[in-house]
């Protein structure tokens, strides 16, 4: 499934040569046995962090964009709800350049999505997303989030 306004699937290519490598890496790494961190796919182009985490209730997080890198988030064991808005239009709460993350007001309207074990969902620059979210109840997740370089 691919959602996306048809002005933006202009600029997003998610069949690019290093959307490809990113998906390549997810299918020949045995994402079970990684250990929580940060690891190197393509020098700078693409690296991927392992997350371990407990789901939270939606009001305890807050909607984040990327200017710099596309989100790509895998579910390795889990379920999660992922909220997305149109980044247009909201206002940036705090911003961290260093870390490529700008914290964003609430968005009058978000679709949401329930990922399981083997999901993923690319986030692009031009959109919000509000990830790490319990579905019915709290869960441990195993997550992958791939940072793919614009």
């Amino acid at each position: 499934m691919l959602a996306c306004n048809l002005i933006d699937a202009k600029e997003n290519d998610y069949l690019s040569e290093r959307f490809r490598k990113a998906y390549g890496w997810l299918e020949s790494t045995d994402l079970e046995s990684l250990d929580k961190g940060s690891y190197t796919i393509d020098n700078g182009n693409i690296y991927a962090q392992v997350h371990l985490y407990e789901t939270k209730p939606v009001e305890s997080a807050k909607f984040e964009a990327h200017d710099i890198y596309y989100d790509l988030h895998y579910i390795v064991s889990g379920c999660e709800l992922f909220l997305v808005a149109p980044r247009k239009g909201l206002k940036i709460l705090e911003s961290d350049e260093g870390r490529d993350i700008v914290f964003l007001s609430e968005p009058d309207y978000y679709s949401s999505m329930v990922l399981t074990k083997g999901d993923f969902i690319v986030v692009p620059p031009e959109e919000a997303h509000k990830p790490s979210l319990f579905y019915k109840y709290p869960e441990q997740v195993r997550k992958i989030v791939v940072k793919i370089r614009r």
